[in-house]
């Protein structure tokens, strides 16, 4: 539109929507919200919900589990703890009780999230952006 950034060119055509026929159905309504509760069913929102899903795969180093591939995850031995049998106590180790006390969160965040899986985020923000 020539003259788009002009309030009075916005305010005719603000005036040109509302006076359109089209939406000519949703002035003086009673209820002026509309929820998508009250237009959808819950099933129709579940399938709403499914179809909007990324369908990307994700991107190495990773990689999809497929149902059936056989593979298996569990925590190394040193981060499980099933009683005085196995592995460490629960809680923070030495060294990140060692951190906090310095009373630095950057540090203690750092220490946790190492720099490269920042930089790596930083790298995936920049490709999909």
């Amino acid at each position: 539109m020539n003259g788009a950034h002009d309030s009075l060119v916005d305010a005719k055509a603000q005036t040109d929507i509302i006076s359109h026929k089209h939406f000519q159905n949703f002035i003086d309504r009673t209820k002026s919200i509309r929820l998508v509760e009250d237009i959808f069913t819950r099933a129709e929102q579940r399938e709403m919900m499914k179809k909007s899903e990324s369908l990307r795969g994700v991107h190495e180093p990773w990689f999809e589990l497929v149902e059936g591939d056989g593979f298996s995850w569990s925590p190394p031995t040193e981060d499980t703890y099933n009683g005085a049998a196995s592995g460490g106590g629960p809680g923070p180790s030495n060294a990140i009780l060692q951190i906090a006390r310095c009373g630095s969160l950057v540090e203690l965040f750092l220490s946790i999230v190492p720099e490269s899986v920042l930089e790596f985020i930083a790298e995936r923000a920049d490709a999909y952006a």
